[in-house]
C-alpha cells in the first residue's frame, strides 16, 4: 500500500504474482510463540501463523523475485520463526539467505539463535542494479522457511512505525 496503511497480502491465490508454487505451507497455533523486539509495532503477530518452506523433493532453492526500480535502495525485512517441532533444537534446520546473489546471512539456525517459536525480523538494505529484487533461501540442513517478506523503498522508510510499504507478502 502506498498510503501508510500496511497491507499484508497472502500468496495462496493461483496465479498471484508473488506466489512461490515450489514451496510447502504450514500453519501454526501462536499460543506458545514469543516475539523479538526487532518486529515493528505495525507487523501483526499473525504473520507467524503460516510459513513457507522449501520442499526437499524440489531440487531448486526457494526463490522470490519482486519488481523494483533500478538504481533505488530498498529495505528488505524478513519475518522468520521456527514453528516446526521437528526442528525445535539447534542444528536441525540450517540455511543461508541470499539477496541479489549475495549471501546476507549464512547458516541461519532459528532455534539455536533465537529459540523455537520465537518470531524475529531480519533487515537488509539493498542497492538495486536491475529491476528485479531476488531473494533466495539456500538449503543446508532440513528446509529453509520464511513467514513474511516486506520490501520498502529506502527513501520511504525513515521510521518503522509508519513506514510506507511498497510490497509486503505474508504466507497465509
Amino acid at each position: 500500500a502506498l498510503d501508510n496503511n500496511i497491507s499484508w497480502d497472502g500468496d495462496d491465490q493461483a496465479g498471484y504474482i508473488y506466489r512461490n508454487s515450489t514451496s510447502g505451507k504450514s500453519t501454526y497455533d501462536l499460543t506458545d510463540y514469543t516475539y523479538s523486539p526487532s518486529i515493528p509495532a505495525y507487523a501483526p503477530n499473525e504473520l507467524f501463523a503460516t510459513e513457507r518452506w522449501d520442499r526437499p523433493s524440489v531440487e531448486a532453492n526457494m526463490i522470490w523475485s519482486f519488481p523494483v526500480d533500478n538504481g533505488e535502495d530498498y529495505v528488505v525485512s524478513l519475518y522468520l520463526a521456527n514453528g516446526y517441532d521437528g526442528t525445535k533444537f539447534a542444528d536441525q534446520r540450517e540455511y543461508s539467505i541470499q539477496i541479489e546473489g549475495v549471501t546476507v546471512n549464512e547458516e541461519v539456525d532459528m532455534s539455536e539463535e533465537f529459540g523455537h517459536q520465537v518470531g524475529v525480523m531480519m533487515e537488509y538494505v539493498v542497492s538495486m542494479q536491475d529491476d528485479s529484487l531476488n531473494i533466495e533461501f539456500v538449503r543446508d540442513v532440513e528446509n529453509p522457511s520464511i513467514n513474511a517478506i516486506e520490501i520498502i523503498r529506502g527513501s520511504e522508510a525513515p521510521s518503522k512505525e509508519l513506514a510506507t510499504s511498497l510490497t509486503t507478502v505474508a504466507f497465509g
